[in-house]
């Protein structure tokens, strides 16, 4: 009967741990996020920037385009 109770006991303490590591991992495994934010600045060769250019990031896990124009500081 000992015998079993010793293991009884480890495996609630193995189950302990692994429900411990679970809490601790979820915030990380909540953090990635699906969707991201592309940003940059369009500059001319000079380093001046250049307001009003339009910007289009493709990619095939995008399943199609994204569009935006740069803004007055040349950032998107």
């Amino acid at each position: 009967m000992r015998r079993r109770k010793i293991g009884t006991v480890k495996i609630c303490k193995v189950l302990s741990c692994c429900f411990v590591v679970g809490l601790l991992l979820a915030p990380q495994l909540l953090a990635q996020n699906p969707s991201g934010t592309l940003t940059g600045r369009v500059e001319d060769p000079d380093g001046g920037v250049l307001p009003g250019v339009v910007v289009t990031a493709t990619s095939p896990s995008l399943q199609g385009s994204r569009t935006t124009v740069t803004n007055d500081n040349g950032d998107y």
